[in-house]
């Protein structure tokens, strides 16, 4: 009778396990049909609405090819020294290079210490009024300065430094000149602002604890720039 009751439950258990599986599979083939109906569906409205934004005037426009084309070229002079086209442009256009690019929004003395040779940007750098503002991008003149690859960072961090920028400016969450300079930039980099008197003690508020310029170094594990910053705030700490 045992045998004949535990055969009479295997087979009801195989039973419903086997409409668990296609009331599953049911399932799971009525959602993808869902979704590709409503694709279908939603689709032609996402070409109506690109067409009315682009075409229409109804959204953000794109920038003009001859926008573009002034641009590229004020791009290519910088990249190249070409002090004479720059000085034609600005007479063109007042308020250059103190003035955001009309293609992606940069500030030109940015874009200068971004993309310029040394004559380049010192002749942007004279040209714009107060040297420690932060743009859109959360970047200055220095931080450019300091986050440019190659030997020729350090010359233009001693270029902004002397041309009026604040080394202990302040930017988005309290972020310093230093703060960038102990992730990206080079020990000589450091070393410099340090000697131009940027606080090692300043903290930011970019991360769930406040944390010096030593512990940006620590954290992208550039442990020669954390002991140099370590050894800075420890003299800072004896003279106080």
């Amino acid at each position: 009778m045992r045998r004949v009751i535990k055969a009479l439950f295997d087979l009801i258990r195989k039973a419903v396990d086997g409409l668990t599986s296609v009331v599953v599979l049911g399932l799971f083939a009525l959602l993808i049909a869902c979704m590709a109906l409503l694709t279908l569906l939603l689709t032609p409205f996402a070409f109506l609405w690109v067409f009315a934004q682009y075409t229409l005037g109804f959204g953000p426009k794109l920038p003009s090819q001859d926008v573009m084309d002034e641009y590229g070229g004020n791009v290519d002079a910088l990249e190249t020294g070409d002090i004479a086209f720059l000085n034609l442009y600005a007479a063109s256009y007042p308020g250059f290079p103190d003035t955001p690019d009309d293609f992606i929004g940069s500030h030109w003395g940015v874009n200068a210490i971004d993309l310029g040779t040394l004559p380049a940007a010192q002749w942007a750098l004279e040209r714009c009024g107060d040297l420690n503002f932060y743009d859109d991008d959360g970047r200055s003149p220095l931080t450019a300065a300091i986050e440019r690859e190659g030997a020729t960072s350090l010359e233009l961090v001693k270029l902004v430094v002397t041309s009026g920028a604040d080394v202990n400016r302040k930017g988005t969450l309290d972020v310093t000149p230093l703060h960038i300079a102990a992730a990206h930039g080079s020990p000589h980099v450091v070393q410099y602002l340090l000697d131009q008197g940027a606080d090692p003690l300043a903290c930011e508020m970019d991360t769930y604890t406040p944390s010096t310029a030593a512990d940006w170094a620590a954290r992208t594990e550039r442990d020669d720039i954390a002991e140099m910053l370590e050894a800075a705030i420890k003299e800072r700490s004896d003279l106080d």
